[in-house]
């Protein structure tokens, strides 16, 4: 039969004996336990106050040093800013050419020197100390010896004279997120030939003698525009003595069209034509869709908008 007297003496015995060791030991433990918290207090003060002088005192020098030295080698930004910036448009040539019927044409061949910038504005023509109305332009990146013009002005008497006015000039850099190569990018819309270019003073219309140019126009790109327009030049050696213009209106991809273009009044004499196209190939709504989409006119959305 088990003897429960000596087994809860022995249990008295080694609660007896622990708790003696920890009355012994708890002296102990509590200066070591204080040791230890200013142990990591010590520690945690010093890294402190070493981040301090690392970060307010050494870095601020070094800094300083730093910014001394980045200003002293630095470089000048404007320079840099102008020369990237878009440069101005190019004036080459003005002039007008009066009609019979106290009318006139009014000319100006500009040029855009920025490969990566286009430009729209307004222009319009003065003249003995009148100003015509002003109109619409723009000018593609890198575009050259463009010819803007505006035709059948009414005047007082021929114009010996006249300057071109830009107004509400507005550039944009071309996105090359969007257009990573815009040499490509035009060549691969404005891809258009002009064949059996020829000028002809003396066509008899109903009796009226007229001057008539004809050319076999060629849309070699992959695209359709709704009403490109181009820019017929008259030229006698390397003057102009002519301008006008002409639209063509559907014109598809791959198509090939004879073009016809009258000229009234005084009819220049010419030896040479050159054909100028006139397409904004950053807007969108002068192509056509493609064929097998809906052939709707992306301009008469515009208008509806509107």
């Amino acid at each position: 039969m088990p003897n429960f007297v000596d087994q809860e003496q022995k249990e008295f015995e080694r609660f007896y004996k622990t708790s003696l060791l920890w009355i012994k030991l708890r002296p102990t433990s509590r200066r070591v336990g204080l040791l230890t918290f200013f142990l990591v207090d010590t520690v945690l003060l010093l890294i402190f106050v070493w981040s301090f002088l690392d970060y307010g005192v050494f870095d601020f020098f070094k800094e300083r040093a730093q910014l001394a030295e980045i200003i002293a080698n630095s470089t000048d930004l404007r320079p840099i800013s102008q020369d990237r910036g878009a440069k101005g448009i190019s004036e080459l040539e003005t002039g007008a050419f009066g009609l019979t019927d106290n009318r006139a044409d009014f000319y100006s061949v500009v040029s855009n020197p920025n490969a990566d910038w286009y430009v729209r504005f307004n222009y319009y023509f003065s003249y003995g100390g009148v100003q015509t109305e002003p109109v619409v332009g723009f000018l593609l990146p890198g575009e050259t010896e463009k010819t803007l013009v505006q035709l059948g002005v009414p005047v007082e008497s021929v114009p010996r004279t006249a300057q071109i006015i830009l107004t509400d000039v507005k550039w944009t850099r071309v996105d090359t997120h969007e257009i990573s190569d815009y040499e490509s990018f035009a060549n691969d819309r404005l891809n258009f030939s002009f064949e059996q270019v020829d000028y002809e003073r003396d066509v008899d219309l109903n009796g009226t003698k007229i001057g008539r140019s004809t050319f076999v126009l060629t849309n070699n790109t992959a695209y359709g525009f709704w009403e490109p327009i181009f820019v017929i030049v008259l030229r006698r050696n390397s003057s102009i003595v002519g301008v006008t213009t002409t639209t063509v209106p559907g014109l598809d991809a791959g198509e090939a069209r004879s073009i016809t273009v009258n000229w009234f009044g005084t009819i220049p004499s010419s030896n040479s034509t050159e054909v100028e196209t006139v397409i904004d190939i950053l807007d969108a709504s002068v192509f056509m869709p493609p064929s097998g989409e809906a052939s709707d006119d992306v301009r008469e959305r515009i208008r509806i908008k509107d």
